[in-house]
């Protein structure tokens, strides 16, 4: 049985429209979800692909900008409550709980982030951006640094840094190629014609 995972009404209705098959359907549903997935977390299988052009875009930002200093975790704490009792923040999370701590012991890294919404910064990433890099992960689709983690990204800083902040960082994301919109999967007909294409071939093979 056919269940067509990742398709709405409107697509499936379209696929039969056209004269798909069940099977055809099927297969289209499976390119639609990867390539919405892959689209979305810039990554294949498990590896967080643009990675180091993300930290490259950020170090040159870094060095360019003004960023505020925390004096303390307290103070990295209060900000993050005023950043997660805010509009946007519901907007992108649903209202998820953040929880920050400091390690000390963490020396490679500014902060880390993890799933449930534990933030961790180390000694030298008490500062506003990297909190709300760490926060940026927090959000829908962004535990790893693909494209709805930079959109993320973007608003955030835009909103609690201000628009020059995140007109600077869309600037070094460019610079590198990065991607800053989703792109749409294949409308049924366009994924159907190059299908009928590719089955032909086979059979003239």
């Amino acid at each position: 049985m056919y269940i067509f995972a990742g398709l709405n009404d409107s697509l499936i209705a379209k696929c039969k429209k056209i004269g798909m098959t069940s099977y055809e359907i099927e297969k289209y549903a499976k390119y639609y979800r990867q390539k919405k997935k892959v689209s979305r977390l810039g990554r294949r299988a498990n590896t967080d692909s643009e990675i180091s052009k993300v930290y490259e875009s950020e170090f040159s930002f870094i060095r360019k900008a003004k960023i505020k200093k925390f004096k303390d975790i307290k103070q990295a704490d209060q900000r993050l409550k005023q950043i997660t009792s805010s509009k946007l923040w519901e907007q992108l999370t649903g209202g998820k709980k953040c929880r920050l701590e400091l390690n000390t012991r963490l020396t490679s890294y500014g902060g880390m982030s993890f799933p449930g919404g534990k933030i961790e910064l180390s000694k030298c990433g008490l500062d506003e951006y990297t909190l709300i890099h760490e926060l940026a992960h927090q959000t829908r689709n962004s535990m790893h640094h693909g494209v709805q983690f930079r959109i993320n990204l973007l608003k955030l800083v835009s909103r609690f840094m201000g628009t020059e902040m995140a007109k600077l960082l869309k600037g070094e994301f460019k610079k590198r190629k990065l991607k800053l919109s989703i792109p749409e999967p294949r409308s049924p007909e366009s994924w159907y014609k190059s299908y009928q294409h590719m089955e032909m071939v086979r059979e003239w093979l």
